[in-house]
């Protein structure tokens, strides 16, 4: 859902787990992933599809050459 995904990126957000599991984690892996890649100039892709999961890349821009 589009208003996951804003949640996402946030320090200590947790988003609803299936039916029957527990969230893990503290909510932070995402948040200082991002704030690492911004550091680099990149930024982080998702793709999400219910049911079936979610993909995480990260995307470094190419550096022109010198």
């Amino acid at each position: 859902r589009p208003e996951d995904r804003a949640r996402l990126f946030q320090a200590f957000a947790q988003l609803s787990a299936p039916e029957g599991h527990r969230p893990e984690g503290t909510g932070l892996g995402l948040y200082l992933s991002q704030r690492l890649a911004a550091l680099m100039g990149a930024h982080i892709r998702c793709e999400s599809e219910p049911g079936r999961g979610s993909t995480f890349a990260v995307v470094i821009p190419a550096r022109p050459a010198q």
